[in-house]
Protein backbone atom coordinates (compact mmCIF):
# COMPACT_ATOMS: atom_id res chain seq x y z
CA UNK A 1 0.00 0.00 0.00
CA UNK A 2 1.35 3.36 -1.01
CA UNK A 3 -0.41 4.93 1.98
CA UNK A 4 1.96 3.04 4.30
CA UNK A 5 4.99 4.57 2.57
CA UNK A 6 4.33 8.27 3.01
CA UNK A 7 7.07 10.83 2.77
CA UNK A 8 5.21 13.51 4.76
CA UNK A 9 3.87 13.60 8.29
CA UNK A 10 0.22 12.69 8.77
CA UNK A 11 -1.87 15.64 9.93
CA UNK A 12 -5.36 14.33 10.68
CA UNK A 13 -6.68 16.67 7.95
CA UNK A 14 -8.27 15.67 4.62
CA UNK A 15 -5.80 15.28 1.78
CA UNK A 16 -6.10 15.10 -2.01
CA UNK A 17 -7.74 11.88 -3.16
CA UNK A 18 -8.79 10.89 0.37
CA UNK A 19 -12.58 11.02 -0.25
CA UNK A 20 -12.78 13.86 2.26
CA UNK A 21 -11.42 11.62 5.03
CA UNK A 22 -8.60 12.74 7.31
CA UNK A 23 -5.28 11.24 6.24
CA UNK A 24 -5.31 9.44 9.63
CA UNK A 25 -7.88 9.10 12.40
CA UNK A 26 -6.88 7.44 15.68
CA UNK A 27 -9.48 5.39 17.61
CA UNK A 28 -9.98 3.18 20.61
CA UNK A 29 -12.05 -0.01 20.45
CA UNK A 30 -15.23 2.05 20.96
CA UNK A 31 -14.49 4.22 17.91
CA UNK A 32 -13.79 7.31 20.04
CA UNK A 33 -10.38 8.97 20.26
CA UNK A 34 -7.97 6.79 22.24
CA UNK A 35 -6.78 7.52 25.76
CA UNK A 36 -3.23 8.79 25.21
CA UNK A 37 -2.51 9.49 28.88
CA UNK A 38 -1.86 6.86 31.51
CA UNK A 39 -1.73 3.13 31.07
CA UNK A 40 -4.44 2.95 28.41
CA UNK A 41 -6.73 0.08 27.45
CA UNK A 42 -4.19 -1.98 25.43
CA UNK A 43 -6.05 -1.43 22.17
CA UNK A 44 -5.32 1.08 19.43
CA UNK A 45 -6.80 1.52 15.97
CA UNK A 46 -6.48 3.97 13.13
CA UNK A 47 -8.14 4.65 9.80
CA UNK A 48 -5.67 5.56 7.08
CA UNK A 49 -6.98 7.23 3.91
CA UNK A 50 -5.53 6.14 0.59
CA UNK A 51 -3.13 8.51 -1.15
CA UNK A 52 -5.40 8.53 -4.21
CA UNK A 53 -8.94 7.42 -5.07
CA UNK A 54 -7.74 4.06 -6.47
CA UNK A 55 -6.14 2.99 -3.18
CA UNK A 56 -8.39 1.54 -0.47
CA UNK A 57 -8.84 3.13 2.91
CA UNK A 58 -7.25 0.96 5.63
CA UNK A 59 -8.56 0.19 9.11
CA UNK A 60 -5.70 -1.05 11.30
CA UNK A 61 -6.49 -2.53 14.72
CA UNK A 62 -3.89 -3.56 17.29
CA UNK A 63 -5.04 -5.58 20.29
CA UNK A 64 -2.26 -5.86 22.86
CA UNK A 65 -4.44 -7.45 25.54
CA UNK A 66 -4.88 -11.09 26.57
CA UNK A 67 -8.58 -10.95 25.65
CA UNK A 68 -10.41 -10.45 22.33
CA UNK A 69 -11.88 -6.98 21.84
CA UNK A 70 -14.93 -5.95 19.84
CA UNK A 71 -13.92 -2.90 17.80
CA UNK A 72 -16.25 -0.36 16.18
CA UNK A 73 -15.33 0.12 12.52
CA UNK A 74 -15.03 3.50 10.84
CA UNK A 75 -17.65 4.28 8.20
CA UNK A 76 -16.49 4.94 4.65
CA UNK A 77 -19.37 6.08 2.42
CA UNK A 78 -20.17 3.65 -0.40
CA UNK A 79 -17.65 1.07 0.80
CA UNK A 80 -17.59 -2.14 2.79
CA UNK A 81 -14.71 -3.62 4.76
CA UNK A 82 -12.77 -6.73 3.74
CA UNK A 83 -10.14 -8.52 5.83
CA UNK A 84 -6.64 -8.21 4.37
CA UNK A 85 -4.61 -9.37 7.38
CA UNK A 86 -5.27 -11.08 10.71
CA UNK A 87 -2.15 -12.19 12.58
CA UNK A 88 -4.18 -14.58 14.76
CA UNK A 89 -4.77 -16.85 11.74
CA UNK A 90 -2.30 -19.54 10.70
CA UNK A 91 -0.16 -18.87 7.64
CA UNK A 92 -1.01 -18.60 4.76
CA UNK A 93 -4.55 -17.63 5.85
CA UNK A 94 -3.26 -14.61 7.80
CA UNK A 95 -2.79 -12.49 4.65
CA UNK A 96 -5.38 -12.34 1.85
CA UNK A 97 -4.92 -10.78 -1.60
CA UNK A 98 -7.78 -8.46 -2.66
CA UNK A 99 -9.57 -11.11 -4.76
CA UNK A 100 -9.65 -13.54 -1.79
CA UNK A 101 -10.57 -11.23 1.09
CA UNK A 102 -13.51 -12.10 3.31
CA UNK A 103 -16.20 -9.41 3.54
CA UNK A 104 -16.80 -8.04 7.03
CA UNK A 105 -20.47 -8.05 8.02
CA UNK A 106 -21.72 -5.52 10.55
CA UNK A 107 -20.37 -2.36 12.16
CA UNK A 108 -17.78 -4.10 14.31
CA UNK A 109 -14.97 -6.62 14.20
CA UNK A 110 -13.81 -9.01 16.92
CA UNK A 111 -10.04 -8.53 17.18
CA UNK A 112 -8.42 -11.62 18.72
CA UNK A 113 -6.07 -11.31 21.69
CA UNK A 114 -2.52 -10.12 20.96
CA UNK A 115 -3.10 -9.63 17.26
CA UNK A 116 -3.14 -7.11 14.44
CA UNK A 117 -6.01 -6.89 11.95
CA UNK A 118 -5.99 -4.81 8.77
CA UNK A 119 -9.17 -4.22 6.77
CA UNK A 120 -9.49 -2.60 3.35
CA UNK A 121 -12.50 -0.53 2.28
CA UNK A 122 -13.77 -1.44 -1.20
CA UNK A 123 -16.82 -0.06 -3.04
CA UNK A 124 -19.96 -2.11 -2.40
Amino acid sequence: HRSLRRTRFLTGQPANGSRGLPDIRWQGADGAPPQWQGRGPGFLAFTLAGRDAAEPVLQVMLNMTADPREAVLARVDGCGWRRALDTSLASPLDISPPDQQDRVVGAGYRVPARSVVVLEAWPD
